[in-house]
């Protein structure tokens, strides 16, 4: 419990440094927003599979790594998206 509280409290001063240098800069790009959910994410995924390997939680957390694999799939797939409709943009912006 201690270490999930670090990591949120981590993310959200991560969150608020950043997501105030992007804006004020105007340099807020999707995959720049995207970089900062994939890494508060990260640490998330990387404790569920921590917690399913614990033996002695009284829970039952099977599963837990399922769901890590769906988030990671989700996120590169999001990332790819991310990058071909940029890539649109900018041959758009090129041509006018």
């Amino acid at each position: 419990m201690g270490i999930s509280l670090i990591g949120l409290g981590l993310r959200n001063i991560l969150w608020s440094l950043l997501h105030e240098t992007y804006t004020n800069n105007q340099c807020a790009r999707s995959l720049h927003k995207l970089s900062l959910v994939a890494g508060a994410l990260s640490f998330m995924i990387f404790l569920a599979f921590m917690q399913e390997m614990d033996k002695n939680r009284p829970d039952n957390t099977t599963g837990m790594s399922f769901v890590g694999i769906a988030a990671i799939i989700g996120l590169i797939s999001l990332r790819r998206r991310l990058k071909r409709v940029s890539s649109k943009k900018e041959r758009v912006g090129e041509i006018s």
